[in-house]
């Protein structure tokens, strides 16, 4: 069954966003539904950007796993801890809590992102380019393209 989010109004639930919407017309009409409610961490911030990393990942070959990748983002923009144990680097990496940045630091964020993206991922697109996939991944239909542009 397919998996979104909806908000609870007085006139039932609604979904969030239009991929939340194109997912819940897949239900099938006139039949009873289980639900596991619970409540979204996420913001529409977090989920466009593991969209994006799920996404790019199926658009190189360097990283093996989506979670060998997601760390060499982590890496590339400055999103982790070094340490040196017994002479090798660990990393610790940061969590990404979009919802409690400010607008500063969420751009610092989605600049590195973007450099990062171009250096490592999609080195044959210009930053341009690489800034219209990001905005046609944006699962908000163009609200985080002001915010990444």
């Amino acid at each position: 069954m397919p998996e979104f989010l909806v908000r609870k109004t007085i006139s039932g639930l609604v979904p969030l966003e239009n991929i939340d919407h194109e997912e819940f017309s897949r239900l099938p009409m006139g039949k009873d539904i289980r639900i596991k409610a619970t409540i979204a961490r996420s913001s529409p911030q977090n989920r466009w950007f593991h969209k994006c990393l799920a996404e790019l990942f199926k658009m190189q070959e360097l990283w093996p796993t989506p979670t060998l990748f997601r760390n060499a983002v982590k890496r590339g923009i400055g999103l982790f801890d070094l340490y040196i144990v017994n002479g090798k680097e660990e990393y610790e990496y940061h969590s990404i809590a979009f919802d409690k940045m400010d607008q500063a630091d969420f751009n610092d964020v989605c600049n590195c992102f973007v450099k990062f993206v171009c250096e490592r991922v999609l080195p044959h697109f210009s930053e341009k380019e690489v800034r219209q996939i990001l905005n046609l991944l944006d699962a908000d239909q163009g609200k985080l393209g002001e915010r990444i542009a």
